[in-house]
């Protein structure tokens, strides 16, 4: 399986999804003008390493995001969640926060909050 990196720009983070490591990274600001198609190899990639992988680790260091990636967050959360809990799968998410951001500390308690399966850290830097 091959790695998948994409660059960060004004509007997109940066993304790592490293296999070797069994490891995503997203890091940046987050408001795409088309969410869906921009994080799209991102979900196919996830997909893709669980058929073979039991165990990932995600970080997220996103200094701003817009709504619709706050429904993408959702999404990508609901669908670890599944591979956690109908599939058995090891999963971390280490949220990860500038502590003068309140902001993104609440969107990381909120999400938490739906997290069942997963290990979810908040950490601050």
């Amino acid at each position: 399986m091959t790695d998948l990196v994409i660059e960060g720009a004004d509007r997109t983070p940066s993304i790592q999804c490293l296999f070797a490591l069994a490891n995503i990274k997203l890091a940046g600001k987050s408001y795409p003008e088309n969410t869906g198609k921009f994080y799209a190899p991102l979900m196919e990639w996830i997909n893709q390493f669980f058929s073979t992988e039991n165990t990932l680790t995600v970080d997220i260091e996103l200094i701003y995001f817009n709504s619709s990636t706050s429904k993408f967050m959702l999404d990508l959360f609901e669908s670890l969640e599944d591979f956690a809990d109908d599939d058995g799968k090891n999963i971390t998410v280490n949220w990860r926060y500038d502590e003068d951001n309140e902001t993104m500390l609440e969107y990381g308690e909120e999400f938490e909050e739906d997290i069942e399966h997963i290990q979810f850290n908040l950490i601050s830097l």
